[in-house]
């Protein structure tokens, strides 16, 4: 009698299990799913972040989050809506100001509001790291008075990174 075929009701538990048992003889996996799953999720990260890493656009944004950060991008979704949009869009440097006010169609001023330079253009590079009338902002909140490169700032706290744009007054919330 082929044992895998079932014509006749089984006598006793043991005849079954062994049935079951050659039906379902296949190789076992080499670890469980959730090895697999963890597995599969490093090896996305790690090609993520390269491809972050050599991403040739973005330069304000890999300054300012070089590497991928699942534990600041919580806090960053944690902030209130407001200060989301203020973070982001400095992040980004996508800010209502400068060239990028300008091609929006928006209004904006051809050189820095807060220090009144006529050779600085308003950037996210200048209100984070160069404004001279901001350097003592910047001191209190970013631990720092004048930053030549925006990487300096990756390891700023989220929520002092927000009280210096707020303080600085470039991003007003009735702009948003």
């Amino acid at each position: 009698m082929d044992p895998t075929t079932v014509t006749t009701p089984l006598t006793n538990w043991r005849e079954g299990e062994q049935l079951f048992r050659r039906r379902t003889s296949r190789p076992s996996a080499d670890c469980p799913l959730s090895a697999c799953w963890r597995r599969f999720e490093l090896s996305f990260l790690e090609r993520a972040q390269q491809r972050w890493s050599l991403e040739p656009t973005c330069f304000i944004s890999r300054c300012l989050w070089p590497r991928l950060d699942s534990e600041r991008t919580r806090k960053l979704l944690g902030l209130p809506r407001i200060h989301l949009r203020m973070a982001v869009s400095v992040i980004t440097g996508h800010c209502t100001f400068g060239n990028h006010a300008r091609r929006l169609g928006l209004p904006y001023n051809d050189f820095c509001r807060s220090c009144h330079d006529e050779e600085e253009e308003e950037t996210v590079l200048h209100l984070l790291g160069t404004c001279r009338a901001l350097e003592s902002l910047r001191a209190r909140f970013l631990q720092g008075g004048i930053f030549s490169d925006l990487s300096e700032l990756s390891t700023v706290s989220l929520g002092a990174l927000v009280s210096f744009i707020r303080g600085s007054g470039w991003l007003e919330p009735a702009n948003f």
